[in-house]
């Protein structure tokens, strides 16, 4: 009983191909998405605060206002690289996977089930400064309890959707026919009746 109810609340979605051929997918947890997230962000923070470390020693030396000017520039250019940037060429490069999605199990793919092209994570790395870091999670999150695939804002409007790779399928259960009626020799009584 226990095992039957945990197999039909999980969650599957029908995902039609651009060949028209329907996949049964298992879209990501809200929990598995917010657990990526944390990873990501804690890995882009350590990266953000080791970029800036390294610039502000190679531009401590700069006297002039040119060069404060410089360096402010250098600042606000790397900040968006950084921000914007490097999520991008990430979830390009892994197809869908940024470290954070390959520790919790997830991959991030396009609305009929193809790879990611750059306009996609382009367009989620847009918004990943906005909902997730300006919001403290709480767009993306409010996003996805009222999404039927917990899809967050950038997801709505790249086109994709995240899916969860480790989750297997549920059985679909068959009721067995018991041994006894399967081969069963008519009875005189049987006979009788027709």
């Amino acid at each position: 009983l226990t095992r039957r109810r945990i197999c039909e609340d999980v969650r599957v979605s029908k995902l039609v191909t651009g060949e028209a051929i329907s996949l049964s997918i298992r879209p990501a947890s809200l929990m598995a998405r917010a657990a990526s997230c944390a990873i990501d962000f804690a890995i882009y923070t350590v990266v953000y605060i080791a970029y800036f470390i390294g610039l502000a020693y190679l531009l401590s030396n700069v006297d002039t206002y040119n060069g404060e000017l410089l360096a402010i520039t250098i600042a606000t250019l790397a900040s968006i690289f950084i921000l914007v940037g490097v999520p991008c060429i990430v979830e390009f490069l892994t197809r869908g996977r940024s470290v954070g999605k390959l520790i919790v199990g997830l991959r991030i793919v396009r609305d009929d089930g193809g790879a990611l092209a750059f306009r996609h994570s382009l367009i989620r790395a847009l918004l990943w400064p906005f909902e997730i870091l300006g919001s403290g999670g709480g767009v993306a999150a409010l996003v996805g309890l009222f999404s039927a695939d917990t899809k967050r804002l950038g997801d709505h409007l790249a086109g994709t959707i995240a899916i969860s790779e480790r989750a297997k399928l549920p059985v679909t259960r068959t009721n067995p026919v018991k041994p006894c009626l399967l081969y069963t020799s008519p009875s005189p009584r049987d006979a009788t009746l027709s």
